[in-house]
């Protein structure tokens, strides 16, 4: 078997520029979903599958960036200690367990710190019920397949935008106003990317986009309550 040469620096710089830009990579996938969406899609589904970077990677790459990003970053960290001091002081809960013995302060604090910390790949869970939502909400303009990867590309830009937008608040690391700042762009670029990519009316993905927040919403209360009910039933 022939041996390969030697792994160089050169080497490990261009695989790492290929993956981000060049050859179709991350910043060349984010910038034409950015200013194309419509066409960039519809290239990738009729002309040429490879010509941006593939959706599961566009996504899941942006997710471990953000969570490493989230687990360092003071205002997450601060929002998430200011939830854990209101479980623990909440008067319903403190009521709650006195009357059947259960920590259910802690346990919600429980919960609510493994959702903030690794709610972006809860998001790829729930990919399939947004393809459910913009299949139906977009009058099945593409097939399920087609929906799950547009939203698997809108969820993956949408993420990338949020890194960009919490590496630039670095210098207010306090402020939560940039976690709030971040989270209202990310939906306004959902808007905008469903009205492209579905070549719809702004109402039509303003309506959308809201219903997918709600089944995103729900399906983290589900998620939380049933961490926190089996903290309970596992101490009980």
């Amino acid at each position: 078997m022939e041996k390969l040469p030697r792994l160089t620096l050169k080497e490990i710089g261009h695989i790492i520029s290929k993956f981000f830009y060049f050859n179709k990579g991350v910043i060349y996938t984010f910038i034409h979903f950015i200013r194309w969406p419509y066409q960039t899609i519809k290239k990738y589904f009729d002309v040429d599958r490879m010509s941006i970077i593939h959706p599961l990677r566009y996504l899941i790459f942006g997710v471990a960036i953000d969570i490493i990003i989230n687990k360092f970053h003071p205002a997450a960290q601060l929002v998430l200690a200011e939830v854990t001091h209101n479980n623990l002081t909440n008067v319903n809960f403190k009521n709650l367990e006195n009357k059947y013995g259960f920590a259910i302060g802690d346990a919600m604090n429980q919960a609510y710190s493994i959702y903030m910390n690794y709610q972006k790949p809860y998001v790829l869970l729930i990919i399939p019920l947004f393809g459910v939502v913009t299949y139906f909400a977009f009058k099945k303009k593409y097939n399920f397949a087609e929906n799950l990867v547009i939203n698997t590309y809108a969820v993956g830009t949408t993420v990338w935008i949020n890194i960009g937008i919490v590496l630039l608040s670095i210098p207010f690391t306090t402020s939560k106003t940039m976690l709030g700042i971040s989270n209202a762009i990310s939906v306004i670029a959902l808007i905008y990317l469903y009205k492209k990519m579905y070549q719809s009316t702004w109402i039509r993905a303003i309506t959308s986009t809201f219903i997918v927040l709600g089944v995103a919403f729900l399906a983290g209360m589900v998620f939380q309550f049933s961490v926190v009910f089996f903290i309970l039933f596992k101490a009980a």
